[in-house]
């Protein structure tokens, strides 16, 4: 098994795992879904009992224990915008290095 593919059964088993674990929680509805951020695990969900949620897991913890959420709440109004904000300026950086001077 080459590197990404090793990578991607690795993201395959932490996603189950994940989705496990949510549902036990609190019977995790079709629409929680799972975005992997580096080392974070954002799980998302839209159901009709609590509204659209979000909570934040350590990604590549090993145990049980350490993949509970480390944070909860509701999806605010301007979270999208702010997360945009936050996506671009890490983008802008990353041209900034690759490039050096050229973009300042």
């Amino acid at each position: 098994m080459n590197a990404e593919a090793e990578v991607d059964h690795v993201m395959n088993v932490q996603t189950r795992h994940h989705q496990q674990e949510a549902a036990k929680r609190s019977k995790a509805s079709k629409e929680t879904k799972f975005f992997q951020v580096g080392h974070v695990t954002f799980e998302i969900n839209n159901s009709e009992e609590h509204g659209l949620t979000f909570s934040l897991i350590a990604g590549e913890a090993l145990s049980a224990k350490d993949r509970k959420p480390l944070f909860s709440g509701f999806v605010d109004t301007g979270m999208v915008e702010e997360l945009r904000t936050l996506a671009l300026y890490l983008r802008e950086l990353q041209l900034r290095e690759k490039f050096g001077g050229i973009l300042d």
